[in-house]
């Protein structure tokens, strides 16, 4: 507890923090990783200048974990035998480590081939195997890794959602919270005022004590996993992308959700991180709402703030032309997140008089559940 609050302090004292719930969520992420189960992968989105690597920068360094810049996929598994040292990949070189990336971005650049895979590595990397076979090689390479994955993206994330589930989700996602006009001025001018030399000092100092620590695994009951799993249930129907014909834009085919129960056991451990940074023997409520946050931020930004209007008029139906003027958006694009949504399951569409236009609710199987979690953090679902 002590080792947390000096470093509270710390960034308190060299950045400006309108809102902690980010270091929160990074420092459960890092201490979830050192579970004995599946690793947790975390995206912190925000735009570009928001202090999304204030907090990952001061880790690079220490014994534990790595910083990664680049990262592609003939780079990540080689086919390149150096002889003496052995295969080239970094696969193997980050077992047991905390791997950083502090400008993802950069990964979703690549050709959307590209990205697939890499992705796809990944993917496998996760699951805790590789095997692989190159055209200079005889037999087949086996790699057992396990590896915990923090990375720092801006938005452009969300335009990339298929590729991300058609290979399998795998990622946990924290969106900084958007900061007002005043805001970012007032970031701008502590940033002018820092003495950057004792910032970096500072900052690695309170870090690596934080990464030094080896706190217990605290308990999670049985009430606290079915919260979870609840918000699992909704986060993974509602993040399931949904093909569309690429010229017409209509619906092309029906998707079956993602199953929760993977994101389930992320929120758990993400639950259980977030109860280590104290050190507490059991996971309490201030841990489930925090995670609760994270699991509904791995839905894209306009689904996320669709369902936000949908909730907010529940039970009542709503229209298109309703919800477009709240979000910025023209009647036609929110029309179609409503019929991504529908298609899914997790609403219903009510053809209106003439057969045009559909009114929108959330379907009564997930309406209830859904109100329960949003009704828990009205206020603080934001970003």
């Amino acid at each position: 507890m002590r080792a947390w609050q000096q470093y509270l302090d710390t960034c308190r004292e060299y950045m400006y923090l309108p809102d902690e719930e980010h270091l929160w969520v990074i420092w459960a992420a890092v201490y979830a990783n050192r579970l004995d189960d599946d690793p947790v992968w975390l995206h912190v989105v925000a735009p570009a200048s928001y202090g999304k690597t204030t907090a990952l920068a001061p880790m690079s360094g220490h014994d534990s974990v790595v910083c990664v810049d680049v990262l592609t996929a003939a780079g990540f598994i080689s086919g390149w035998d150096s002889g003496s040292k052995g295969n080239c990949s970094l696969a193997p070189r980050l077992d047991g480590l905390l791997v950083l990336m502090p400008d993802f971005t950069s990964v979703l650049g690549m050709p959307t081939a590209s990205l697939k895979n890499l992705m796809g590595q990944l993917r496998r990397a996760y699951d805790g195997e590789l095997n692989f076979k190159s055209g200079n090689q005889t037999s087949v390479q086996h790699m057992d890794v396990r590896f915990g994955l923090i990375t720092a993206v801006t938005d452009a994330i969300d335009s990339h959602r298929d590729v991300f589930s058609d290979l399998g989700e795998r990622f946990l996602v924290y969106r900084m919270p958007t900061l007002s006009a005043r805001q970012q001025k007032s970031m701008a001018a502590m940033r002018r005022k820092v003495d950057y030399a004792a910032k970096k000092e500072k900052m690695q100092l309170v870090t690596y004590r934080m990464l030094d620590r080896n706190p217990r695994e605290p308990e999670l009951s049985d009430r606290i996993a079915t919260q979870l799993t609840d918000t699992a249930l909704i986060a993974a129907m509602a993040r399931t992308s949904v093909k569309r014909d690429r010229y017409t834009k209509s619906v092309s085919e029906l998707t079956r959700p993602e199953s929760c129960v993977r994101l389930s056991q992320q929120l758990c451990q993400l639950a259980k991180g977030m109860a280590m940074i104290t050190g507490k023997r059991r996971v309490g409520l201030k841990e489930v709402s925090l995670v609760q946050r994270a699991a509904l931020h791995t839905v894209s930004f306009t689904r996320y703030q669709l369902l936000r209007l949908l909730m907010e008029a529940y039970p009542e139906m709503v229209s298109a032309e309703d919800l477009a003027p709240r979000m910025g958006l023209t009647p036609v694009t929110v029309e179609r997140h409503l019929e991504d949504l529908g298609s899914l399951r997790l609403l219903n569409g009510f053809c209106e008089t003439g057969g045009m236009h559909y009114r929108w609710v959330v379907s009564e199987q997930y309406g209830e559940m859904l109100s329960a979690v949003w009704q828990a953090h009205k206020g603080r679902l934001k970003w």
